[in-house]
């Protein structure tokens, strides 16, 4: 007893010395909260006596800070009488880090829809864990307002100051202000990568072929609220507003303005140092990290909306081995189905047996299509649908509500119904039981509807569409049909103001009044349904079949889809001016935590030529996912269709991303879910202002850290002219040396870019990238266990270079289970570092902590980039004391060497074998005189 006493006394002195210590950071942060009676530029803002709210009370004396507000305004309601003005407001300010903080503002008097805290949607954390927070927050009582400074420079974030706050039933208004123009993010839209001033509207859609211009309703699939600002010191922040709102924000010279229709105003902040990639990876942390993919996802995928029948297929597939084109994953649109219906397969058309026959024969992973709406017919997934209540049910009749798509009458899944994840898993089965599918494609789930709203005909009068139609209705060559929507008895019209310029909400949509299981209204859930729908899908996939990578591509996606599944950037146009697009669309997904995303490489509506296919081949071999797909009344445009040039450009190019494939996939594996991967130049040359030029910016891109390529985007050229930040750059291609880092600038390079080729691709310096051959490569499955390492070094004194770099070092990249044990659950990359002093070469390979645990990587050769003569091409090359260490016993290693362009490359007789520690070492006499690796001069 007296030893227990001991205990327990030590434990409450534990204790206590515990809370005194969060009191005192509690009380340390708090020294970080102002507050003032009225703002000092209150004068020349734009307030009106119509609108405004005053501070009444403050309490701050704790996280959260607690600001009770009451209107000041002479309205009472926001320009319609069914969007009252809320009297009450509470303002909360959650101090989350030392670099992030939530301000949330509240209607007090009547409850409002807040996105469910529930997977896979971000969650909150209420306990304060900031002790010396890098923000001052300011709150100003008459009118309310609040400013959040960064302390070391005292720019400002965040402050709403600018215009009145708005908050009413169906309008919120809110500004900040906006101190530099550097602005990235808002989507889903396919545009520039930097947002000019203009309006931009955010609410999924089913808007094919929809190129933003800067006005309202060019919005696309997805909604993610968040963008990533440059300050004028170089320091960069990110602001999310947590929403699933339809929205327009309007970004003017001095202000972003957010003006939406339900929900709350709850924004994010988090500031970041002058290195882009940190805070987006605290923004990736907060969302909870992306999904990993399995290798073969990354390999080459082929589709097309027009393979009617097996055969079409298997012709397919043919033609990619006659023209040796490697190939890991096929794809079904529509075409399989019984007249368009889920979960159905035509068996005369694709009989199953044959069918997997030949997705076993073939080693090929396959991908069909599952469209949101469910056939209301005599078939099992609407008899099992009606029998389990998991339809979205009408407001206007208390049954579930009518849209149309393909099939004709459809019902939609409500996601919300405790059923539906059961229902869903179950409807898979009965597909996978007919042919055991790699993935799935989920489509139309914004979802799609040709009725505005809900259909007020009767299902059997409601027609299946025909193909002409689907394909006008694809193509928006057809509106929705008008005698079949309730037009004029739609929620939209209590709206005060209505995103993106509609008439209308509903346009192309399910009626935004339809009741869910949960008593939210689809209007709350709009945005959310095609992550709920993938959620289902994941836990399909994860679950009953036991995937550890479940492989899901959906077009309609919220903040949160990053944890469950991946997007493609939906239906584009064959034309330069969407290859051009894709670049910024897909880097833009990379800042949205979704970085497995691809355009569909040539272009899916119009007809593509020769020379627009080639390009897109050649910048699509870079795509995280890389898919061919095209409309069905369009030219042929797998990679042989379309003559010599396109099927060069082609089998180089998926060569190329073949050769690098694994590599690629380290990046995945060691970003661990946070951060970016195909990314704007300036992550990694922020202090480089040419690179935030839009020719730059929008052009060219990284993958990784080490790799840049700058694809030819516009037609009839045979060059680019790209830029090179001050650094050292080899053309990847022939390694020879393009731009020497002790040029204090960038510079302009005229790069060779043949149409029949690879697009100009450039090595940073000091890098290693690990790549294989890809001879007789045609699957994934096929690259051999050895790597040729790229070495660029980089000098560091006058005789003595460097590089580094990684891979994940596995023996069994195709096998997922070992996949995630070794390196999502555990950490497999190798760190290699080459250092070159007076001729000796010496690579090492250790593990990236101590936790990592590393397989054997194997090496059957090295090229060297750097050693090039200067004044002369290279003479004699000769190679020596070639030997390989592990564990501490040395093993001779015979090698020969050659020159290969302005490579130096050393082959091994056999692929050497090292281990964690071990060391590969050489001597390189090379016949040149050289003044020194600094420069050319």
């Amino acid at each position: 007893v007296h030893g227990d006493h001991k205990l327990i006394g030590k434990q409450w002195s534990v204790m206590r010395y515990s809370v005194i210590v969060l009191i005192f950071f509690i009380s340390v942060s708090l020294q970080h909260i102002n507050v003032e009676e009225t703002h000092p530029e209150y004068s020349k803002l734009e307030a009106t006596p119509q609108y405004g709210y005053n501070a009444v009370k403050i309490e701050k004396d704790s996280w959260p800070i607690k600001i009770s507000c009451q209107f000041t305004g002479s309205a009472k309601f926001y320009k319609k009488n069914t969007s009252p003005i809320a009297q009450n407001l509470e303002v909360l300010i959650f101090n989350i880090s030392d670099s992030e903080l939530r301000i949330k503002f509240n209607n007090v008097d009547t409850p409002r829809w807040e996105i469910p805290d529930q997977f896979p949607f971000p969650t909150e954390a209420t306990a304060p864990t900031g002790q010396n927070p890098l923000y001052n927050v300011t709150i100003f009582q008459k009118p309310f307002s609040v400013k959040v400074t960064r302390i070391a420079t005292n720019e400002v974030i965040f402050d709403t100051s600018g215009t009145d706050l708005i908050f009413s039933y169906y309008y919120l208004q809110v500004q900040t202000a906006l101190t530099t123009n550097d602005i990235f993010g808002l989507g889903e839209r396919s545009y520039s990568f930097n947002l000019r001033y203009g309006n931009y509207t955010i609410f999924n859609a089913d808007h094919p072929v929809n190129m933003e211009d800067g006005n309202v309703g060019h919005n696309l699939y997805g909604t993610h609220p968040m963008y990533l600002r440059r300050e004028a010191s170089g320091n960069f922040h990110i602001v999310f507003l947590k929403s699933s709102s339809g929205m327009d924000i309007q970004i003017g010279e001095r202000f972003i303005q957010y003006r939406l229709v339900s929900g709350l105003l709850d924004f994010r902040i988090v500031l970041g140092d002058k290195y882009p990639e940190n805070v987006i990876t605290k923004y990736h942390d907060y969302l909870g990290g992306w999904n990993q993919q399995s290798l073969w996802a990354f390999g080459y995928h082929q589709c097309r909306w027009g393979y009617r029948n097996l055969s079409d297929m298997m012709t397919v597939v043919g033609n990619f081995a006659l023209n040796k084109i490697p190939i890991d994953v096929i794809w079904n649109d529509i075409d399989y189905m019984i007249n368009y219906t889920d979960f159905t397969v035509d068996t005369k058309r694709y009989p199953l047996a044959e069918f997997t026959s030949f997705l076993n024969t073939s080693r090929l992973h396959y991908v069909p299509i599952l469209d949101a709406g469910l056939y209301i017919g005599d078939n099992d997934p609407y008899h099992q649908g009606i029998a389990r209540n998991v339809f979205i049910i009408s407001n206007k009749t208390g049954n579930p509500l009518i849209g149309r798509v393909w099939p004709g009458p459809v019902h939609y899944v409500d996601w919300s119904h405790p059923n539906s994840s059961d229902y869903w898993g179950d409807m898979l089965d009965s597909l996978y039981q007919q042919i055991q599918f790699s993935g799935l494609w989920i489509d139309m789930n914004e979802a799609s509807n040709q009725c505005n709203g809900e259909c007020i005909d009767p299902p059997s009068e409601i027609k299946r569409m025909s193909e002409t139609e689907i394909r006008d209705w694809r193509t928006r060559r057809v509106q929705p049909a008008e005698k079949e929507s309730r037009l004029d008895d739609v929620l939209s019209n209590d709206f005060p103001f209505i995103p993106g310029g509609l008439k209308n909400m509903e346009e192309y949509t399910i009626s935004l009044n339809a009741t869910h299981y949960s008593g939210a209204r689809e209007l709350e859930y709009h945005s959310l349904y095609g992550t709920l729908m993938s959620t289902a899908t994941y836990g399909y996939l994860r679950n009953r079949l036991n995937q550890p990578f479940p492989f899901i591509i959906s077009r309609s996606q919220i903040f949160g889809h990053n944890r469950v599944a991946s997007h493609w950037t939906g239906d584009n146009y064959s034309s330069f001016k969407w290859l051009l697009a894709s670049i910024s669309h897909i880097m833009t997904y990379n800042l949205f935590g979704v970085p497995f995303v691809g355009s569909d490489i040539c272009g899916f509506e119009g007809n593509t030529t020769q020379e627009l296919c080639a390009r897109w081949y050649q910048l699509g071999s870079f795509y995280p996912f890389s898919r061919n797909h095209n409309i069905q009344d369009g030219h042929s445009q797998e990679p042989y269709a379309l003559g010599p040039k396109v099927l060069s450009a082609a089998r180089q190019s998926l060569s190329l991303k073949y050769s690098i494939l694994k590599y690629y996939y380290s990046i995945f594996l060691r970003k661990r879910g946070r951060g970016t991967i195909f990314r704007p130049v300036f992550f990694e040359y922020p202090k480089d202002q040419q690179v935030y030029h839009p020719e730059i910016l929008n052009r060219q891109f990284l993958v990784g850290e080490a790799l840049m390529v700058a694809p030819a985007v516009t037609p009839k050229v045979i060059s680019v002219k790209a830029y090179l930040p001050s650094d050292r750059w080899y053309d990847f291609h022939t390694g020879e040396t393009v731009h020497y880092h002790n040029v204090h600038e960038g510079i302009f390079y005229d790069s060779p870019a043949p149409i029949d080729g690879m697009a100009p691709v450039f090595l940073r310096g000091g890098s290693i990238v690990p790549i294989q051959n890809t001879t007789n490569v045609f699957r994934s499955a096929d690259l051999p266990t050895s790597y040729r390492l790229v070495v660029g070094l980089k000098p560091f004194d006058e005789q003595k270079l460097k590089a580094q770099g990684f891979v994940a070092a596995i023996a069994k990249f195709s096998d997922d289970f070992y996949v995630q044990d070794r390196c999502v659950q555990g950490n497999c990359i190798a760190l290699i570092s080459a250092i070159y002093d007076h001729g000796d070469i010496q690579i090492n390979f250790t593990k990236e902590n101590d936790a990592t645990v590393l397989d054997p990587v194997f090496v059957d050769s090295v090229d060297l980039l750097g050693l090039d003569c200067i004044h002369s091409q290279v003479g004699e090359v000769s190679v020596s004391n070639a030997y390989i260490l592990n564990d501490g016993l040395s093993q001779v290693a015979n090698a020969k060497v050659e020159t290969v362009d302005h490579r130096i490359r050393v082959h091994f007789e056999q692929a050497l074998e090292a281990r964690e520690g071990g060391s590969i070492a050489f001597k390189v006499s090379v016949d040149c005189e050289r003044r020194s690796f600094l420069s050319k001069e």
